[in-house]
C-alpha cells in the first residue's frame, strides 16, 4: 500500500513539473506565422513581415518549440542539415509522411510577395559589369556570401529580405522534386546528366551545395514563379541569360544575377523597376511537357 502511494506520488510530481514550466513567449518573427500541422490554417490570415527578424538562425537551432510549424521544419531541418549517412528512401518516406503540411507550405510561400525596393541592403560592387551590359541599370546586385548556399540566399532575400532563410528553398526543391520524381528523371536521361535522382537529392539536401539548373527549375515549380537568371561572362563580356518559366505566371518574375559560379539578388532602386524580357529558353521541349501545353 505504501510503496502504490509513493509510486503514485512520484508521478504526480513528475506531471506538475512538466506543467509547472512557463511557456515562452512567441517572437516577434514568428507571432503570426501560421502553423503548418493545423488542417484547419487560413492562408488568407495576414502574415507577419518575416523579415524583421535577423536572427533566425539562433532562434531555429535553439527555440524550435517556439515555430508554429515545428514539427515540419524540425524533421526536415534534422534530415537537411547533417553530416551523418541517410538513404534515399528514408528521406522520401519522411517527406511523403509530411506531404499534407508541405502542401500547406508550399501555399503560404506563394503568397508571400517579394521585395521591390534594394533599400537597407549591401551592393556586390562586382556585378555593376552585368547590370550594364543587359541594360538593368535600376537593378541592384545585392551582395551574398560565396558558401554554395547563394542561390537560395538570393531567393530568401527576395522574399524576405534576409538570407537567412535559405533553408526554406532548398526543402521547397526537394519536395519538388519528389512530387515531380518522373519528370525530373526525364530531364536526368534527357540532358545527360552524369547522376541520377537519388544523388540530385542527396546534394540538394547538403547546406554548402550550390544549386544546378536543376533545382532552378524545381524552385521556379515551387513557387510559381518565372525564374530570371542575368548571366555575364567578364572576360569575354558577354550575356548568359536564361529564362525558367516552369509556371502560368509570366508577372512578377524573380531576378538573379550569375558572375562565375555565384548567384546575387536584383532588387529594384526605383519604386517600379523593369526587367527585359529573357528570350532565351533553354528547357522549353520540358516545360511544354510539365504545363502540358
Amino acid at each position: 500500500m505504501n510503496e502504490k502511494s509513493s509510486s503514485n506520488q512520484k508521478l504526480e510530481e513528475i506531471w506538475m513539473d512538466k506543467n509547472s514550466r512557463p511557456k515562452r513567449e512567441k517572437s516577434t518573427f514568428y507571432k503570426n506565422v501560421p502553423s503548418f500541422l493545423n488542417n484547419n490554417l487560413d492562408l488568407n490570415q495576414e502574415q507577419t513581415n518575416l523579415h524583421e527578424c535577423s536572427e533566425f538562425s539562433e532562434i531555429f537551432e535553439n527555440n524550435l518549440t517556439s515555430i508554429g510549424y515545428t514539427e515540419v521544419l524540425k524533421e526536415l531541418y534534422k534530415i537537411m542539415c547533417t553530416d551523418n549517412e541517410i538513404s534515399f528512401q528514408q528521406i522520401k518516406m519522411i517527406f511523403e509522411s509530411y506531404k499534407i503540411n508541405l502542401g500547406k507550405f508550399r501555399e503560404f510561400i506563394r503568397g508571400v510577395n517579394s521585395l521591390n525596393k534594394s533599400e537597407g541592403h549591401i551592393v556586390d560592387e562586382t556585378f555593376f559589369g552585368l547590370l550594364k551590359i543587359n541594360n538593368i541599370l535600376n537593378f541592384k546586385p545585392i551582395s551574398v556570401p560565396k558558401d554554395g548556399n547563394c542561390f537560395y540566399e538570393s531567393l530568401s532575400i527576395l522574399y524576405f529580405g534576409s538570407r537567412e532563410l535559405f533553408f526554406l528553398f532548398k526543402l521547397g526543391s526537394i519536395f519538388t522534386i519528389f512530387e515531380n520524381e518522373y519528370f525530373f528523371i526525364d530531364i536526368l536521361n534527357g540532358l545527360k546528366y552524369e547522376f541520377n535522382l537519388e544523388k540530385l537529392i542527396q546534394r540538394t539536401r547538403k547546406k554548402n551545395e550550390c544549386a544546378c539548373e536543376l533545382k532552378i527549375i524545381s524552385l521556379s515549380i515551387f513557387l510559381n514563379k518565372t525564374i530570371l537568371v542575368f548571366g555575364y561572362d567578364p572576360k569575354d563580356s558577354y550575356q548568359l541569360n536564361v529564362k525558367y518559366a516552369f509556371c502560368g505566371v509570366t508577372e512578377n518574375c524573380l531576378p538573379i544575377g550569375f558572375i562565375i559560379n555565384h548567384f546575387v539578388p536584383l532588387l529594384s532602386n526605383v519604386d517600379d523597376g523593369v526587367l527585359p524580357d529573357i528570350q532565351i529558353d533553354l528547357y522549353s521541349e520540358y516545360r511544354k511537357k510539365f504545363l502540358k501545353i
